[in-house]
This record gives structure tokens, C-alpha cells and sequence, in this order.
């Protein structure tokens, strides 16, 4: 299957996944306090990426190992990230403590945690072995989790305990399916304890160039940390509120493109890689667009209680959508390198860039926040310094990626960018909801989405009018299908 085929596909079974955790997201927001949201965002996607940076240090080697087919890569792998997970499970119930959880909360934090970090370690080998079946694997952990988020939030109404006990089942339910995955395929094997200790020793002895990456990670997962110091838990719990579904969308682009390094890897073929990338933009734009041409009404079906930070979330699309490139561009430039005795160094380069546009974000969001003199320019400040680290990391991109092929990664920036966004606006522009924002979910969804739909069917028309590469993309699918047909 080829790469601009089967990015689609994990782009669609990731957007479909999306689209299962956002009924999540929307109970999560609407049921829990604003504390208890704040403690369950900052836990799940800030405590816990501390953790995971572990598997970050192997995962790149443990990724570039099982693609080549080294045999115990994915046991070395198993071993390192459940002892990840019990680093996780101390500090999840440490953090949840000192946020003001009870004890029995806390322990399901530690749970969550320790589930999400095994998952992160055993999703890489899964990714690099079975690359369609990790994107199967994440579409049924979000259904299970929005299952038992409804089931325990809104119906049994056990608040942000239940909240923590959704991750916690679903991750470890997907993690052991991954395990039987990679059994069946062969490569989860046990070589023997000398030959996994090897393994081991011989990613830690080059764990410097993912360790850059995971001080990258560290870093912009420190932004709560500023936040609670120079801010308040209203203004972490409305920044996740109004960046939530903007960052669902980004994931599941994000770990469509986890597959371009080893294509790229495998292949060497940069130009399929960065038209996959552009493919990406393609599909996630008229969505990040619509929320933010009408930031008020995405605002209202999450929780109106946070209307107030609604003029930060056009910010936090364009950032979204600026990242979600960049990473794509990432990858694709980390597939570039080739394994010899430099590829260490060279790796590391391209994380420095990480690094720093991570250390330029705490910065610029601790500038933001001092000077800022309300709460909801505290919140425009955090988007606007998520904005700055988004075109940090692609502009340095830019600049590092050899001169080559600077010229095939043009054109998918200057689409993804500007021209598939504007097509976009004009489209949201001519389909407006039907009418204002209500604090009623329901009347508030009526209001959007028949409109949403028809902005959507527009942005295609539009689409297949001015692009060119895209009606070509399109005819060459519908020829594809008629022939299985």
C-alpha cells in the first residue's frame, strides 16, 4: 500500500476516532467542576507526558528497530515500558494529591497514568510493525473510553474518579490487544535476557538524542506549572476546554504521520511523504476553521461557563494546524536520516528544534500571563504562545531541512497554510449557524451543524475547483475503487 494511501486511511480511522472522543470531551467539560477538570487535563495530558518521556527515550530507537526487523526490538520495548509505567504510577498519584484529590482519586490517576505510559511504549512497536493496525488499535481504546466516560460520568455520576477510571481500563485493553498483535506477526519474541540487556544498553548509550526530544516534552508540558504559579485552575481548565477538540484533531493527524518516518526510512521517497503531509491539511482544515471563524458557538457546546476565553480558540486553531504540519514535516526529515555512525548527532539536531521553540514557549506564556490583566487576556497570552512555539518549530524546519528538497516541501506549506485556511473561511463565511449560541448542547448543535455541513461541501467544491493535484488525487481514487468494484 503506499504511503499517500495508507495515510489517508490512518488519517480516517483516526478521524473517526476523534470523532468518538470528542462525545467524550464534551461530558468531560460539561460534567466536571472546574477544578475537577482542570485536575483531570493537567494530570492526563501534562503530569503524565513527565513519564512518557521514558519510552521517549527508546521509542525512536525501539520504532527505527522493529521497521528494520531487529529480532527482541519489541520485548526490549515491553520491558522498558512497564517499568515506564510504575514511574508513571508514582507520579500520577503524587500529582493528583497535591492538586487536592482524595486518596481513591489519586490512585486512579496513578492507574491512568501507568495504562497511558505502557500504551505510548507498546503503540510504537505496533506502529512500526502493523501500521494500519495502531490506528484500528487507537479508533477502539477512544470508543471504549467515551463508553465508560458516559457510562461512569454522566450516567453514574462518579465525577473525575470515573473520569480517571476511562483511561485507565481503555489503555490497558488496547494495550494488550497491541501485545497479541505483534505475537501474531512475529516480532514480539523473547531473545533471551543477555540479548534484550544489549538492546537496551545500546538505546540508552544514544538515548542523548531523544533525551533533546524529551526535554522538548518536559518543557511545554511545564506550561501548567507557570499557569498554576502565575494564573488559576479557571484558566488552565478553560485553555483545555477551548483547545481540546483543536488538539484531537492535531493528534490524529500527528499520529497519521508517525508512519512517514519509516516510509521515508524504507523508501527514501520525501516527495509521497510531504504530499501525505499536505493531504493531512487538506482534511483537517475546513474543521479547525469553522471553530474558529465561530469560536463562541464551539465554546457553548463544550461549557458556556468558559465563553469568556472564546477569543482565544482562532489562536489556538491556527497553531493547532500550524503544528500539525510541522510535525508532519518532522517526520519526514527524521526518515532522511540514515543509520551510520552520524545519524546520532544528526537526530539530535533536528530535536534541538523541539527544544527550542519549547523553551521560547514557557518564556513568551510566562511573559503573557504577568502582563496580562484579566482572565481572559491570560488566556489569549497562552494561545498566542502556543501559536509562537507552532511556527518556531516549522520555520527551524525549514531551515534544517537540506536544500534539496526545501523546494518539494513548498508547495504543501503554501497550501496547507494559506490556501486550503482561506478556502476554508470563504466556506464557514457562507454557511453561518442558523442562530446564536444557546446554553442548551442541543439547541446549540442544531444551530451548527447543518451549517458546518454544507461549509464543508463547499470547502470540497471549492477545492477540487482550484487545486489541481487534488482533483488528480481524487480521479485516481474513484478509479482505484471502481476497478475492485
Amino acid at each position: 500500500m503506499g504511503v499517500l494511501a495508507s495515510t489517508l486511511i490512518r488519517g480516517l480511522l483516526y478521524a473517526v476516532a476523534l470523532l468518538v472522543n470528542a462525545v467524550a470531551s464534551v461530558v468531560l467539560v460539561r460534567r466536571l467542576g472546574v477544578q475537577d477538570y482542570a485536575l483531570y487535563q493537567t494530570v492526563m495530558k501534562r503530569v503524565t507526558r513527565y513519564a512518557a518521556g521514558l519510552p521517549g527515550l527508546y521509542g525512536l530507537w525501539l520504532y527505527r528497530y522493529t521497521v528494520q526487523g531487529v529480532r527482541g526490538a519489541a520485548a526490549t520495548g515491553l520491558l522498558l515500558s512497564l517499568a515506564s509505567g510504575l514511574v508513571a504510577a508514582v507520579v500520577g498519584y503524587s500529582a493528583a494529591a497535591q492538586l487536592g484529590a482524595q486518596p481513591g482519586t489519586a490512585l486512579l490517576a496513578a492507574f491512568a497514568s501507568a495504562a497511558m505510559v505502557v500504551w505510548t511504549g507498546v503503540r510504537v512497536a505496533v506502529d512500526a510493525a502493523r501500521p494500519l493496525r495502531v490506528a484500528m488499535a487507537v479508533l477502539m481504546q477512544r470508543l471504549l473510553y467515551s463508553i465508560l466516560v458516559l457510562v461512569l460520568v454522566y450516567f453514574m455520576r462518579l465525577g473525575v474518579g470515573g473520569a480517571f477510571a476511562a483511561p485507565a481500563a481503555s489503555y490497558t485493553a488496547v494495550t494488550i490487544l497491541g501485545l497479541l498483535w505483534l505475537r501474531s506477526r512475529g516480532v514480539l519474541v523473547w531473545p533471551g535476557l543477555r540479548r534484550v540487556l544489549g538492546i537496551a544498553w545500546e538505546w540508552m548509550r544514544r538515548a542523548y538524542v531523544t533525551a533533546i526530544g524529551n526535554a522538548a516534552v518536559v518543557l511545554h508540558a511545564l506550561d501548567v506549572v507557570v499557569a498554576y504559579a502565575l494564573s488559576s485552575s479557571g484558566v488552565v481548565a478553560a485553555f483545555f476546554a477551548i483547545t481540546n477538540i483543536f488538539m484531537l484533531v492535531t493528534e490524529a493527524a500527528r499520529n497519521s504521520f508517525v508512519y512517514l518516518q519509516g516510509f521515508v526510512l524504507s523508501t527514501r521517497d520525501y516527495v509521497s511523504a510531504a504530499n501525505a503531509v499536505r493531504i493531512a491539511a487538506l482534511l483537517a482544515s475546513p474543521l479547525l476553521v469553522y471553530a474558529a471563524v465561530y469560536p463562541l458557538h464551539l465554546v457553548y457546546l463544550l461549557n458556556p461557563v468558559y465563553s469568556w476565553a472564546a477569543p482565544a480558540a482562532p489562536i489556538a486553531a491556527a497553531a493547532s494546524l500550524t503544528l500539525m504540519i510541522a510535525m508532519g514535516v518532522f517526520n519526514l526529515l527524521a526518515g532522511l536520516v540514515e543509520e551510520d555512525g552520524r545519524s546520532g548527532r544528526r537526530l539530535a539536531g533536528l530535536y534541538s528544534v523541539l527544544l527550542v521553540a519549547s523553551a521560547g514557549y514557557l518564556v513568551l506564556l510566562g511573559a503573557g500571563l504577568l502582563l496580562a490583566g484579566t482572565r481572559r487576556g491570560e488566556a489569549i497570552a497562552w494561545a498566542l504562545a502556543f501559536l509562537a512555539r507552532s511556527l518556531i518549530i516549522l520555520i527551524l524546519l525549514a531551515v534544517y531541512a537540506p536544500q534539496s528538497i526545501r523546494s518539494v516541501l513548498y508547495r504543501p506549506l503554501l497550501w496547507g497554510l494559506i490556501v486550503y485556511p482561506l478556502l476554508a473561511v470563504l466556506a464557514a463565511l457562507v454557511f453561518p449557524p442558523r442562530s446564536a449560541p444557546s446554553p442548551r448542547f442541543w439547541e446549540t448543535f442544531w444551530a451548527v451543524a447543518p451549517s458546518a455541513a454544507g461549509a464543508l461541501l463547499l470547502y470540497v467544491a471549492l477545492v477540487m475547483f482550484v487545486d489541481v493535484w487534488a482533483r488528480g488525487l481524487a480521479r485516481a481514487a474513484l478509479a482505484k475503487l471502481r476497478d475492485r468494484i
